[in-house]
This record gives structure tokens, sequence and C-alpha cells, in this order.
């Protein structure tokens, strides 16, 4: 989680659980910190101060689900497609013989409505977005994701993130992170890393799609 907090310079934050708590969406409480307060060693964890907190809630899922797929082999399964709250990953083939495929929702959660159709292979598959989680507010809204640079939500206009990545804890905690960069400067980000990722924004002049670091190669529908 360090690690990709300064890989993403801070767009991605372990520490913000407290913050997040006080808009409404999540039961983390504590002091407020900066990843620097945290620091890690073969020892442990050593926090700056007692009160400090570590939120995992934004690459758990990830580790989670590389596990699962890690284990499978060993109790003799050979093929699976696994999801968890938003990522994936599979294993082996379909039983029809052909390569899995995976549908990414429209950000606007509209049920049954797919922006893309991706074959990830051997890739993991992470989504963030601000189509499930939020609270109305007027005409606009408030996001369960949270800008560290600004300590705010981030715009709550239907917009997701999907990352493709060697493993699933790297594709979860980017997709955040490129969330909270925002379109604009996460896709320059994406493409400047080589992050296979797709930005899709919903808004009333419509729809707006940018693909980077080769995603577009992955893309089947």
């Amino acid at each position: 989680a360090l690690e990709m907090s300064r890989f993403t310079e801070g767009a991605f934050d372990p520490t913000i659980g407290p913050l997040v708590n006080r808009f409404g969406f999540g039961p983390i409480h504590g002091a407020s910190a900066r990843p620097e307060d945290l620091s890690v060693s073969a020892s442990g964890l050593r926090k700056r101060t007692a009160g400090l907190t570590l939120d995992l809630c934004g690459i758990a899922k990830g580790y989670a689900l590389d596990r699962i797929i890690d284990g499978l082999p060993s109790v003799g399964v050979e093929t699976a497609l696994v999801e968890l709250g938003g990522e994936v990953r599979t294993l082996g083939r379909h039983p029809d013989g052909r390569a899995w495929q995976v549908g990414i929702e429209r950000p606007d959660a509209a049920l049954g409505r797919m922006a893309h159709i991706v074959a990830p292979g051997k890739m993991a598959l992470a989504t963030s977005g601000t189509g499930r989680q939020y609270v109305r507010l007027g005409q606009g809204g408030v996001s369960h994701l949270i800008n560290p640079r600004t300590a705010r939500p981030i715009d709550a206009v239907p917009a997701s993130v999907s990352v493709l990545a060697e493993s699933a804890m790297r594709a979860d905690g980017l997709a955040t992170a490129l969330m909270v960069m925002g379109m604009e400067r996460g896709a320059a980000f994406a493409e400047t890393n080589a992050i296979p990722a797709l930005f899709v924004r919903l808004d009333t002049d419509g729809s707006d799609e940018i693909m980077t670091g080769g995603f577009d190669a992955y893309v089947i529908a």
C-alpha cells in the first residue's frame, strides 16, 4: 500500500480511513495521517503516533483475489473466473474452450448495460467508479472516493476506470488512484507508465472514453 502511494504520488493513500468515515463511507476511526507517518520493516509496521490508522480497503480485495487464484490449482481447480467486488481474475479457459470474457459495466450502473467486453487472459482486471457508492445531493453528489490532496470526495459524476495488471492487488490500487487523479491527469499518468486502462465518464454532454497502455488489445466488444 505504501509503495502504491509513492508510485501514484499520493493519489492512493492508505491512511485516509478516518476521512472516508467522516463523509459516511467507512467505519475507520483514528487520527489524520500521511503515508510517511507509517514505516514497514521486517519487524513489523511502525506508526509515528499511536492513533494513526491503516486502511487497506483499496487493495485488500485484490490481494484476496490473488490468493484465491494462486491456491486453486493445489485443490484441483484448473479453470475458473473469480470476481470480488469489481476485481476479476481468471484461470485456464472457459468450459466451452474459448477465452474467458468479462463485461465492464457502464459507470452509471445501468443493469445489464456494458461499456465493453474484454478478454483479460492472464491479466487481472479491476474497476473503480462512482456509479454505486455515492450520496446524491441536489443535482450533484458525494463520492466514496476521497482525493487526499483536497481532503474532499471526488466528483460523483458517473465515471469509472478499469485497469489490467499482473496482479489483482496492483490493478485494484491503480484503479483507485487513477479515479482520484481524474480523467485527464489519470490518463496521462497511465500512458506515461504504460498502464493498460479504460477511462469512461458520462455527463450531460455525452460520454467520453480514453484507453491507454494497450488496453484496446484486450477489448473484444
